[in-house]
């Protein structure tokens, strides 16, 4: 006895076929297939990472769910990312990296230097800078130190010739002059930071890879200290060793930026173009209050209140 299976209704098929789409339409039944790749195992690294994942589940994106996630480090990228429908980079050398592999995925990059002169930005990459913008430097100078008139600078033009430029720009709707010596080589530094004393009452250190070495920058700290000049560092060690003020970011805050970016195109796609280069949106502040102390500086309770860190 030969037992017939029941063909399969044709109202059953249409049942199904709406199913699917459904499921498809939705975004239910497929995970969006992205991947991660990091420069380095650092530990702010590591925050920007947390903080996009962090946001990418608050935007709908979950590994448990409707993500699925590729983690890569420099020796184990892929040789294709074609399959791949999106691409966060962490640190400048997996963006380079990914932008050798992809010309045509989104990629989106977190805890990256001067994105524009590292010539990394094109029409498949965009994020979020790991600088903080000139204009917002010195409204913070002229934030923790409101007497902060004239404002010395010294730089390489070969690195910062832009920053200087914008500097120049701004700094008189903030009632600041800027006093800048361009030098080519570090031994330079000595003479030009001697040249600027009785001139300026506030320095900029830039990271100016010229400027900023070890040699340098205790000498320009302990020249400043000497003179009763107010350094305004990039990082908090220099607050540490005789700073009086630096910009502080958030590195987690910058990978939600990052994950906002990326759930934004997973979301809506990218026929409207990348979203455009952003610059970190949380800046907290390391001060010195023995040096500000030295220099008659008092900070105002807004000021204390952004510090995240604070040396005696």
């Amino acid at each position: 006895m030969v037992v017939k299976k029941p063909k399969r209704s044709f109202q059953n098929i249409i049942k199904v076929a709406v199913f699917i789409q459904v499921l498809l339409l939705t975004g239910i039944a497929l995970a969006e297939n992205i991947i991660i790749i990091k420069s380095q195992n650092l530990p702010q690294y590591n925050m920007a990472l947390e903080g996009f994942k962090k946001e990418m589940k608050n935007r709908g994106y979950s590994e448990a769910g409707n993500l699925k996630v590729t983690y890569a480090d420099m020796s184990s990228i892929p040789g294709s990312l074609a399959s791949f429908d999106l691409v966060f980079c962490i640190g400048t050398e997996a963006v380079k990296a990914a932008i050798e592999k992809t010309k045509d995925k989104p990629i989106i990059f977190s805890m990256v230097l001067n994105p524009l002169k590292n010539k990394i930005m094109s029409g498949n990459v965009s994020g979020i800078a790991l600088d903080v913008p000139v204009k917002q430097q010195l409204e913070l100078i002229k934030e923790v130190y409101p007497n902060a008139k004239n404002v010395g600078v010294i730089y390489d033009s070969n690195f910062s010739q832009a920053q200087i430029d914008e500097a120049k720009k701004t700094a008189g709707s903030m009632g600041l002059s800027i006093t800048d010596t361009a030098v080519s080589s570090s031994p330079e530094v000595a003479k030009a930071i001697k040249d600027m004393v009785g001139k300026i009452n506030a320095y900029w250190l830039l990271l100016d890879p010229t400027v900023a070495t070890k040699d340098t920058l205790p000498f320009i700290i302990n020249q400043c200290q000497q003179n009763n000049i107010a350094v305004f560092g990039f990082a908090s060690f220099l607050v540490k060793v005789g700073a009086i003020a630096s910009p502080v970011l958030d590195y987690e805050d910058i990978g939600r930026q990052s994950g906002a970016m990326a759930a934004d195109i997973l979301t809506k796609g990218t026929e409207g173009g990348m979203p455009p280069l952003g610059y970190p949106r949380t800046l907290n502040l390391a001060l010195n209050l023995k040096v500000a102390g030295a220099l008659g500086i008092k900070f105002s309770s807004d000021v204390t209140k952004r510090a995240v860190e604070t040396y005696n």
